[in-house]
């Protein structure tokens, strides 16, 4: 991506920062923490994860890399759910004895 593109991310980012905070959270939440809950304790999470993000949200308006830090943690989360995934995999194949 050239220049012009990252300047384009970064303008986006800015002028939708709780929307974006927003995302990245539920992506974390999603691949983290999550687990299968009825349909209004899920609302209830999810109501308090967007109340949550206003802070972070204040925090990235005073400049603290708050998005840099939540991509960090779903590229993280990710290899971790990657590898978990191919561990189980793993121990399926193995014969039992």
């Amino acid at each position: 991506m050239g220049i012009a593109a990252w300047e384009a991310v970064a303008a986006f980012v800015r002028d939708h920062a709780y929307a974006v905070i927003l995302v990245l959270t539920v992506i974390i939440y999603n691949l983290g923490f999550a687990r299968k809950l009825p349909l209004l304790k899920t609302v209830i999470v999810y109501l308090l994860l967007a109340i949550g993000c206003i802070p972070l949200t204040v925090l990235y308006a005073l400049g603290l890399p708050i998005v840099a830090a939540l991509l960090v943690g779903v590229a993280l989360l990710t290899v971790v759910q990657i590898r978990r995934r191919a561990s189980e995999r793993r121990k399926r194949e193995e014969p039992t004895a």
